[in-house]
C-alpha cells in the first residue's frame, strides 16, 4: 500500500483519450451521477451558484451541475484533458491541479470533486488550495472510492473464477497504488476537512452489488486495456487478463462495488 503523500513512482494509468476510456466514463456516469446529483440537491438549493467541477472527465456531471445552478448560475469544469461541452452555463478549462495556478473564476459557492484527489499524492495540499476558493458558507464536496479489495466476490461460476478475480483485484490495486493512489483517502477526508476548520462536515457512503455483464462490471472491463502492462508487471498473464474480461461478462459473477464516500464541509462565516 502506498503511504499517504508519497511520490508517484509510475504514471497514473488511466487517460481520458485512451482506448476504453469512453466505456469507463459511461460506467462511472451511470453508477455515480444519480447519487452525486441527489447528494448535492439535498444539501442546498444551488440556483444561481458559481460551481467548480474538479476533474470533470467526459463532462457528464458538469452537465447535471449546469441544470442544478439554473440560468443565473455557472459551472467551471476542469481537467488535464477536458472535453468539449456545448453549454452556455459551462466554461471548460484545461487545468493541472498539481500546479501552482488556481482554477480561474473563483470564488465558488460549491466545489465538487469525484475520484480525483485520491489519485494525486499532493491531495492534502490541493484540498487546502480548493478551500481558499470558497466564500463564507461555500461548500466543498469531495467524493472518493474506498476500494473493496478483500473478499470483493459475492458469487462466481466456480472456485477458480473466484481466485482469478481476487488476484486481478489485488494486482489492479497495486497498479494504482504504484502511481500514487491512496486507497484509504476516502476514510480520511472527513477529518481532513474538520482539521482545516470547515464546519458541518458530513459523510455519506454509497455502494451496491455489480453483476457480470452489467454497468459496473463493464466499467471495470473498460479500464483493463490501460491497465494491461501494469497487470503483467504484477504477475498476471495475458491469458489471465482475457479470462477476467470473459468473467466480467458472466451473469453468474456478482461483485461488491467500491464504496463511494461523499464528504461535504462548509467554510465558516466570520
Amino acid at each position: 500500500m502506498t503511504p499517504r503523500g508519497t511520490s508517484v513512482t509510475t504514471p497514473y494509468p488511466l487517460d481520458n483519450a485512451a482506448a476504453g476510456a469512453d466505456a469507463h466514463h459511461h460506467g462511472l456516469a451511470h453508477l455515480l451521477d444519480p447519487f452525486s446529483r441527489l447528494r448535492l440537491a439535498l444539501l442546498d438549493d444551488w440556483i444561481g451558484a458559481r460551481v467548480l467541477e474538479v476533474g470533470c472527465g467526459k463532462g457528464s456531471f458538469a452537465l447535471l451541475l449546469a441544470d442544478l445552478v439554473g440560468p443565473d448560475g455557472h459551472v467551471t469544469a476542469t481537467d488535464l484533458k477536458p472535453p468539449t461541452l456545448d453549454h452556455n452555463r459551462i466554461t471548460v478549462v484545461a487545468h493541472d491541479l498539481t500546479g501552482d495556478e488556481p482554477p480561474p473564476g473563483g470564488p465558488y459557492n460549491l466545489i465538487h470533486s469525484r475520484l480525483v484527489l485520491q489519485h494525486l499524492p499532493s491531495r492534502e495540499d490541493i484540498l487546502d488550495r480548493l478551500i481558499t476558493l470558497l466564500p463564507p458558507g461555500g461548500a466543498v464536496v469531495e467524493e472518493a472510492w474506498y476500494p473493496v479489495r478483500r473478499n470483493p466476490v459475492i458469487t462466481t461460476p466456480n472456485p477458480d473464477a473466484k481466485h482469478l478475480y481476487e488476484r486481478f483485484a489485488k494486482a489492479s490495486g497495486r497498479v494504482f497504488d504504484n502511481a500514487g493512489t491512496d486507497p484509504t483517502w476516502a476514510k480520511h477526508v472527513h477529518t481532513a476537512m474538520t482539521d482545516r476548520g470547515l464546519v458541518d462536515v458530513d459523510t455519506l457512503i454509497h455502494g451496491s452489488y455489480w453483476h457480470g455483464g452489467g454497468v459496473g462490471a463493464r466499467m471495470i472491463a473498460g479500464t483493463i486495456p490501460q491497465l494491461t502492462e501494469g497487470l503483467l508487471a504484477e504477475g498476471m498473464s495475458r491469458v489471465d487478463i482475457d479470462a477476467v474480461l470473459e468473467l466480467l461478462e458472466d451473469p453468474e459473477l456478482l461483485l461488491h462495488s467500491h464504496l463511494l464516500y461523499s464528504t461535504v464541509g462548509y467554510a465558516p462565516h466570520p
